[in-house]
């Protein structure tokens, strides 16, 4: 039988509907559990087998992770790699249009996108040029610039522009006192939003939400680009469709407008991402923009057991009448082939009760066999997760708290790591010096300072002098602290924070500790990974920063710690052998075998409204033009569950950080009358015409619904859900009405019940070794490897170093020489694309790009960074003076591509820099190299015959077109030099058995030092 046949049969009659499903548009409401994904996946494969190319498809995702996932699974099931199959997120799809159409909208190609702390850092330094007088703070304006980041963040997805808010507030009444201070206020807001536009233009950069507010600015401006990328794509696919904001809805139906062949999947009863702008009117409205949709229901649960799917059931009917299942009169409820215990509630007198039993629970089944991986505890707020993390610290028992990267400043390691940047900034400041000595850089014993810091304190004197001038031997190593801590001081006015923060970690000799142990430790390399996605932000801050220094960092932080942390979390990966610790929203697309939901008591879940920060107007929403030429919704039922907004608050999870509210959609809450004794809960007798009234304001309990019918739907085979009558105070807490909603209880099981409990589903559960890391999803993903060209000369020259740069994700040391190098490559691209648009951007716009681009600190001085700048200059001007000569154009710049080597199982990514024709036929690829010592020929040619990135180009380009490339370039261009070799079959073959020498390794988790380790970025300890 063919293998797409069989792969097809599969496939139940639902899933084979939207699989062979064509032409029009389509929504497929697809529930938990129900392989959307593969459905996407096998819908892609039919249409290429159809002979569609693979660039005329587009499928758009949320999550780099998920884009990942989908392309792997159609390469795995077409047994080789698509080379131009777009799956990407929202945003990297908008990214590369916006460079690709740069010059059709005024940006310069090489913008900076702006990442949550990098965006903080460039509102933060410019905000006295948004003329706050309103909002002018009194103090430092660390929660305000975070509250307007957010708000103009609001704007961009509803597509307000700064025209639209001036002609709002305009029109604002002013005939009462408070009327006038509000026009003030929001007149104020329309100026500072205006600015923010201007400022950030002027600078070159966009932020996160830009990279589809100016795509569909660009595509409403310019009606031949529009055209153009309609023309690009015969069909586009969303998943989670229900997640979509209303700038990305009016994207897609921009896109797909001329054939309409839109495939939207996804799910109204998941939609739980209201508190960051998704709009749930965009799939329960779908089809009243495209009345000619086809409808396609999946209900056949693949995860859980009919008793679990059964209770997530009869809870989410209490979202009626405003669900899909209601509007489009379709069945929603889930079917499973599997049977098991009912999901079980238990109730206990205090919350700290409730956690030692947890953790006491978990604690058994780990003894009795149980995987930890199989393992999830879920909550809805952040400080019950530091809670349950405690209890089950206490009992020893592995597990990961994951997901929480927002909550990057209140981890361990990077708090230890903060404070020490605190002490090298300010060694006088007692207390951070304290913290430093005791903290794991230096392990002072607590007992060998307390004496001397309480003389410390009592006195008014500096630690800091008190122990360099004491002779105490028991005080030898922190003399020795302090003296690498001078050092360091020394150091913060040449170097840039990540640089200061890198030599911390290295001098100290915790980087060294730490990476060996994470060869080992999985807990350990979750600590690394933390510290690299603090090394993240400081590399976002130093790119955007006007003095990228360690002080100006210190005073940024605040503003950084207000607007806290986003984007997603490469914990996941590294967690897989743990108890998984997670807030609710992180759990979303996860599922395990046991799943405890904790703290389900009312004001925990459902948790109240908790709106905070500037409040978008409802009227402002109303005041706009509609977002494209077809919308047929009315604008405000789109839009009104963005209208408030908030800043993060470290107690809570990012779902309390703002409320969806819609005036649309409201739920039909089961009103319970909380009574009886021993936790007897009884519906009641009101009928639901009687609270539907009661209901109308309340979207904010429809969402909260949501999240928890998402909980318990992660859980396969045991869902068990706890809440307790006490938490800090003697007020009795209710049980949350979700449960009795749920599982229609009249009576909770007491603790003694529960520890009774038998652990029947053990087995199922099996008994796995505990593994110190595995490859992370984006590498190796059932069975293939998934490299760029880059990772792959990385494991060539060391697979230790690739262990620690792409598995661990371990911190690397900042360096000028990578700005330069980037900077550089950026220069060549914009002359190399003026050479194939027939004009060459002036001499001069490029030096100014040069300049405002060069790096403002890392250097070991000031003389060093005007060396390093007039470096640039001559190199700039000399290939300036060889493109005005230049015979020959090039093909293409900057030019991806991919590949696939079946028979290892091995797919490789990666740009050639530039294709040129060759003088003598075919073509020549050519890469360009920085910062290098090769300055004659003879040695550039020595370079290029022996580097595996040229040879892995030849490859590729094999693969895709045939023949081998007639030359292989490295072009030094520093030096002015420049080596060419031809590629043979035979060198090609090696480079395949390397490439299978790479596979092979990572599979099995080999990662040997290479034999000039010691020169790597992470030497061997």
């Amino acid at each position: 039988m063919d293998n797409s046949i069989a792969a097809y049969e599969r496939f139940n009659d639902a899933q084979r509907a939207a699989i062979t499903a064509e032409k029009g548009p389509i929504l497929v409401v697809a529930g938990a559990g129900t392989g959307k994904t593969s459905v996407i996946v096998e819908r892609i494969n039919r249409l290429i087998e159809k002979g569609v190319p693979t660039k005329r498809l587009l499928a758009l995702t949320f999550t780099e992770k998920a884009a990942t996932e989908m392309l792997d699974r159609v390469n795995a099931s077409r047994g080789l790699y698509e080379l131009e199959l777009p799956i990407m997120t929202f945003n990297a799809y908008g990214e590369s249009l916006l460079r690709r159409y740069a010059a059709d909208i005024g940006l310069g190609r090489n913008f900076i996108v702006l990442g949550q702390s990098a965006q903080i850092v460039f509102l933060g330094e410019r905000v006295d040029a948004l003329g706050l007088e309103y909002f002018a703070p009194l103090a430092r304006p660390d929660s305000l610039i975070s509250d307007l980041a957010a708000y103009f963040s609001q704007l961009k997805q509803q597509i307000i522009t700064p025209e639209t808010h001036n002609q709002y507030v305009e029109n604002m009444p002013t005939s009462q006192p408070e009327e006038k201070l509000n026009k003030i206020k929001y007149q104020e807001l329309a100026k500072a939003y205006e600015a923010y536009i201007r400022l950030c233009r002027e600078a070159n950069v966009i932020d996160y939400d830009d990279q589809i507010y100016l795509l569909i600015e660009l595509l409403r401006k310019r009606s031949n680009v529009l055209k153009e990328v309609q023309d690009s794509y015969d069909y586009v696919m969303v998943d989670e469709f229900q997640d979509t904001n209303t700038m990305q809805s009016v994207l897609v139906d921009l896109i797909a407008a001329p054939r309409k062949n839109l495939f939207v999947v996804g799910d109204d009863d998941q939609s739980i991402y209201g508190w960051r702008g998704a709009t749930l009117a965009n799939i329960l409205e779908f089809k009243d923009r495209y009345p000619a949709a086809k409808e396609i229901a999946l209900t056949q649960n693949y995860r859980s057991t009919k008793e679990i799917l059964a209770s997530a059931y009869r809870l989410i009917q209490h979202n009626n009448p405003h669900r899909l299942e209601v509007r489009l009169n379709i069945d929603k409820q889930l079917v499973s082939d599997r049977s098991g215990e009912p999901p079980r509630a238990y109730k206990f007198t205090t919350l700290d009760e409730e956690l030692t039993w947890i953790a006491n629970d978990v604690k058994r089944r780990l003894n009795a066999g149980a995987s930890p991986g199989s393992i999830a505890i879920m909550a809805r707020r952040n400080t019950t997760i530091q809670l349950l993390h405690e209890h089950l610290d206490y009992l020893d028992i592995e597990h990961a708290v994951t997901g929480q990267r927002y909550e990057l400043y209140k981890d361990p390691s990077v708090r230890m790591l903060l404070e020490s940047i605190k002490t090298v900034v300010d060694p006088h400041n007692n207390t951070s010096l304290y913290h430093t000595l005791l903290g794991p850089l230096f392990s002072i014993p607590a007992s060998t300072l307390s004496g001397l810091n309480a003389v410390t304190k009592n006195q008014h004197e500096s630690l800091l002098d008190n122990i360099t001038n004491s002779e105490e031997p028991e005080l030898a190593e922190a003399r020795s602290a302090i003296e690498l801590i001078k050092i360091w001081h020394e150091k913060i006015g040449i170097t840039t924070v990540g640089q200061l923060a890198y030599a911390i970690l290295d001098d100290s000799g915790y980087k060294d500790r730490l990476y060996k142990i994470s060869e080992e430790d999985a807990s350990s390399a979750i600590v690394a990974s933390r510290l690299g996605q603090f090394f993240a932000v400081m590399k976002e801050f130093e790119q955007i920063a006007l003095v990228p220094s360690a002080i100006q960092f210190i005073e940024t932080l605040p503003a950084l710690q207000a607007a806290g942390e986003g984007g997603e979390d490469n914990t996941m990966d590294l967690a897989n052998q743990f108890v998984n610790i997670l807030t609710i929203h992180k759990a979303k697309g996860l599922e395990w075998p046991i799943v405890y939901v904790a703290d389900c008591s009312e004001e925990s879940f459902p948790l109240r409204e908790n709106l905070r920060g500037i409040i978008l107007p409802e009227k402002l929403l109303d005041s706009r033009e509609a977002p494209h030429h077809q919308a047929k919704l009315d604008l405000r039922k789109i839009a009104r569950s963005q209208g408030k907004s908030a800043r993060a608050d470290s107690s809570l999870t990012e779902g309390e950080v703002a409320i969806a509210t819609s005036r649309e959609y409201r739920p039909l809450p089961a009103e319970m009358n909380w009574s009886g004794d021993g936790g007897a809960l009884r519906k009641s007798s009101k009928s639901s015409k009687d609270t539907s009234q009661e209901s109308e304001a309340n979207t904010h309990m429809a969402e909260e619904r949501r999240l928890m019918y998402v909980a318990m739907t992660r859980a396969r085979n045991e869902l068990i859900l706890t809440y307790s009558e006490h938490h800090s105070s003697s007020t009795i807490r209710k049980p949350s009405r979700f449960l009795t909603e749920a599982l229609d209880l009249q009576d909770f099981s007491s603790p003694a019940t529960a520890n009774k409990a038998a652990f029947h589903a053990i087995d199922l559960h099996g008994n796995k070794p505990l593994q110190s890391l595995r490859v992370p999803n984006n590498i190796l993903n059932n069975g293939h490897v998934h490299l760029s060209v880059s990772q792959a000369q990385k494991y060539l020259d060391c697979p230790l170093d690739f262990y620690y740069c792409y598995i661990l994700n371990i911190p690397k040391e900042p360096s000028p020489a990578l700005r330069y190098g980037s900077i550089m490559h950026g220069l060549v691209e914009e002359i190399n694309l003026g050479l194939i648009a027939g004009k060459l951007p002036s001499l001069t716009e490029l030096i100014n790009q040069l300049e405002t681009q060069w790096p403002k600190a890392g250097y070991a001085s000031l003389r060093h960074r005007e060396r390093s700048l007039t470096q640039a200059h001559s190199t700039l001007k000399r290939l300036y003076a060889q493109a005005t000569k230049e015979q020959r154009i090039p093909i293409a710049v900057e030019k991806p591509f991919s590949f696939t080597v079946k028979d290892i199982n091995l797919s490789i990514t990666g740009r050639f820099d530039a294709i040129l024709p060759s003088e003598s036929g075919g073509i020549e690829i050519v890469d360009y190299k920085t910062m290098s010592s090769v300055d004659t020929i003879q040695k550039a040619k020595l370079r290029a015959s022996s580097s595996q990135q040229l040879a892995i180009y030849a490859l590729a380009w094999q693969i895709s077109h045939g023949e081998l490339p007639k030359f292989v370039t490295l072009d030094f261009i520093d030096r002015g030099v420049s080596g060419s070799v031809k590629k043979t079959q035979r060198g090609i073959d090696g480079t395949y058995l390397k490439l299978q020498r790479i596979a092979d390794g990572i599979r099995a988790m080999d990662f040997p030092p290479g034999k000039d380790h010691r020169f790597c970025q992470h030497p061997l300890i």
